[in-house]
């Protein structure tokens, strides 16, 4: 019996947690899952695309960057960041004044409307609030 219950409560304690980091394809998984019409926009070539660290070794996203992601829907484009960690990317999402959602932060979207709109209703992320 006290194995039977040790096992329910540690069932129950893992399962009512919210998810905190989100996958790429948990992201591509919530996206689709909206009906949305979303396109990822591929670089080029290998060299190309959305960097955490310039070439110069100062950082385009803050400590913690896993990877950067180009999106479209419709003639608009964003950039969706993945991070390590909630806190990376609400710090990060802080400093360049972005929307952000657990572990990703979504740059090119704070003040445009439409994607504002998209991220806050697909991912219910958090904006900056306008001063």
């Amino acid at each position: 019996m006290k194995n039977f219950l040790f096992i329910f409560i540690l069932l129950v304690v893992s399962c009512s947690g919210e998810k905190k980091i989100y996958s790429k394809m948990d992201m591509l998984k919530v996206a689709l899952d909206a009906n949305t019409k979303v396109e990822m926009i591929l670089p080029k070539d290998i060299n190309s695309g959305i960097k955490c660290l310039l070439g110069d070794g100062s950082y385009n996203y803050g400590p913690g960057c896993l990877s950067g992601h180009q999106f479209k829907i419709g003639d608009l484009d964003f950039v969706a960041v993945e991070f390590d960690t909630p806190e990376h990317a609400a710090k990060d999402a802080k400093r360049l004044k972005q929307c952000v959602f657990k572990n990703w932060l979504f740059d090119e979207v704070y003040g445009e409307p439409s994607l504002e709109a998209f991220v806050k209703s697909v991912y219910g992320a958090t904006c900056p609030t306008k001063e």
